[in-house]
């Protein structure tokens, strides 16, 4: 059934995550040379002092600016980055400020990559724990309840950025028993220039764009997808942009007015981060990571296992 119009290597979609994590780190490691060699040029231009410069073992001699930008290292698809896992960038026309952080990212980018190397050959070795299901079961009177849960999550930090969504479907009978499979998941690099706040909005946008690729291939019902996220402010802003009680930005106005095209309010939950497995999809996490009994991957948190549907505290501060 569902299984015709996934790929089944989705399920280990966290053993990938490394790859990923490389991938937003080299944009802002593109990000960072470009806005210094123009920061460089306008500092040249103008004469002025720019400190990196001083740092410079040879700040005695002058700097030709065409010399600079001819020899100024870049990033694109078919640069090669290691070989034989030794940083192979020219990075001797950089200033010593920005030798060391640009040099500090690299060494980040192939650690990451060492580890997405080791998940995909640890993983040939790994059995994936499957909810077998037959079609006899799915049909069966004991059925009682049948639910789509998808959650969401976004990294917010400086050095990435990442957004998940991962889609659940929960089997629930008559003798409150539960079966769970891990349908499938989505991940995308995001901006370094956003947000957490924004992030999370688009991670929810992604969690709707694979809400509605599941509810086509399962044929579910829209009231029966439900969609969680560890970010109260999320929650709060839709409310309040809802009911036009607040004006956002003009990025952020656009997501919540996208948002609440497609998603009902009701159908929107705060879960903590805990129990959260959209994480597995914003970190680098290792395949012994994945595997481990405590791993909320393959199947949710128990507090999911709730009838009904799972209702989690928000944190509520204080003012």
């Amino acid at each position: 059934m569902f299984a015709r119009c996934w790929n089944p290597l989705q399920e280990m979609a966290p053993v990938t995550n490394p790859a990923k994590v490389c991938l937003s780190k080299l944009w802002n490691l593109q990000k960072l040379l470009q806005t210094r060699m123009i920061q460089c040029r306008y500092d040249l231009k103008e004469k002025k002092n720019y400190r990196p410069l001083q740092l410079r073992k040879d700040q005695g001699l002058p700097t030709n600016w065409h010399e600079m930008q001819k020899n100024w290292p870049k990033i694109d698809w078919d640069t090669k980055i290691f070989v034989n896992q030794n940083i192979d960038l020219n990075l001797d026309q950089l200033p010593e400020m920005e030798k060391l952080e640009a040099t500090k990212l690299l060494h980040e980018i192939l650690n990451d990559w060492q580890l997405f190397e080791r998940n995909i050959t640890d993983v040939v070795h790994r059995i994936v724990p499957r909810c077998n299901y037959t079609e006899e079961k799915h049909t069966t009177p004991n059925i009682k309840e049948k639910l789509l849960f998808i959650m969401s999550d976004a990294s917010g930090g400086n050095k990435f950025g990442l957004l998940g969504a991962v889609a659940y479907l929960r089997i629930e009978y008559m003798d409150n028993s539960f079966i769970w499979q891990n349908l499938a998941s989505m991940c995308k690099v995001a901006p370094a220039n956003m947000t957490i706040v924004v992030r999370e909005l688009r991670a929810l946008l992604l969690s709707i764009k694979l809400a509605e690729k599941c509810q086509k291939a399962l044929k579910f019902e829209s009231k029966n997808i439900h969609h969680y996220v560890d970010n109260s402010v999320i929650i709060d802003m839709l409310s309040k942009y809802k009911i036009k009680e607040v004006a956002f930005n003009r990025i952020s106005a656009n997501s919540c007015a996208t948002i609440l095209k497609t998603l009902d309010l009701d159908r929107l939950h705060f879960v903590f981060s805990e129990a959260n497995s959209g994480d597995y999809l914003t970190r680098p996490k290792s395949t012994h990571e994945l595997f481990q009994p405590d791993s909320i991957w393959f199947r949710p948190h128990g507090n999911f296992d709730q009838p009904g549907i799972p209702k989690f505290e928000r944190l509520k501060y204080e003012n």
